[in-house]
């Protein structure tokens, strides 16, 4: 279990050191950035998050999943809420309140649970990357989702170029070379994108492969853990009968021993 957190943290700085469009404590993930932040209900953390153009996180993929699953684990943090609510209450369809479409969903076993509340329902992430349902009013962490500022934007007044050069000593030369630079500078954007997805994806993937076996590792030891339990018990019963039999034959020979004296 040791690894997998140190894993998860190295590869959680790695994404983190490759974001620097993201604000600080901020880390992004395909093209967003998150933050976990305070413990409230669920509208007043909807609340808090506009407070930073920012919203509560809608899921879309197995790999947005599993990247939430880790932001929890990294903060040490079991679950939070996410941007999901019932359509209406007491029915079991749920919506993204961002108005996305609800195409992926990973309930944990026997969820959704409450529907049937009193009041409206919204759907919780834990760290296990499984949901559940919960009333709005209760309390959760909450992380919070805004996109990262990745454009790069070039302003060109064709006007201006028609007029400067045709100047005898115009600056036509300066702002292409400015342009070219920009020009380089979205080039080299684009390739720090395509690494940091290719981070993203290696990391899934090897999370994956870790946490399967990691569990294969947790059924062996148990399975060894209740072997070594049921041999003691055996062990200790057996003890028990041959404490047993020493003190019938102790109990034979005395009665042995009577009969001769008679």
């Amino acid at each position: 279990m040791k690894f997998i957190l140190l894993a998860s943290i190295f590869f959680f700085h790695v994404l983190r050191s490759i974001s620097a469009r993201c604000p600080d404590e901020w880390t992004a993930f395909n093209g967003n950035c998150y933050i976990v932040t305070k413990f409230t209900d669920f509208v007043s953390g909807q609340n808090y998050c506009k407070t930073m153009n920012a919203t509560l996180p809608s899921v879309h993929s197995k790999e947005e999943n599993e990247f939430l699953a880790l932001l929890l684990r990294v903060n040490n943090v079991y679950n939070f809420w996410l941007n999901a609510c019932q359509v209406e209450r007491g029915n079991s369809k749920f919506q993204w309140l961002d108005g996305s479409k609800f195409n992926y969903q990973n309930w944990s076993k026997n969820e959704p649970d409450e529907i049937i509340s009193s009041e409206t329902v919204c759907i919780k992430l834990n760290k296990d990357g499984e949901w559940g349902d919960e009333r709005m009013s209760r309390f959760n962490m909450i992380a919070c989702v805004k996109k990262r500022k990745d454009s790069v934007i070039i302003e060109i007044n064709p006007n201006d170029i028609m007029e400067n050069s045709l100047k005898p000593n115009s600056d036509f030369d300066s702002k292409f070379r400015n342009i070219s630079e920009k020009l380089q500078d979205f080039k080299k954007d684009m390739n720090y994108l395509e690494l940091k997805v290719k981070v993203q994806k290696a990391f899934i993937l090897l999370m994956s492969q870790i946490r399967e076996k990691y569990s294969l590792q947790t059924t062996v030891s148990q399975l060894q853990n209740e072997t070594k339990n049921e041999l003691l018990n055996l062990k200790n019963k057996t003890n028990t009968l041959l404490e047993m039999i020493i003190a019938v034959n102790s109990e034979v020979s005395k009665l042995k021993k009577s009969l001769i004296k008679k």
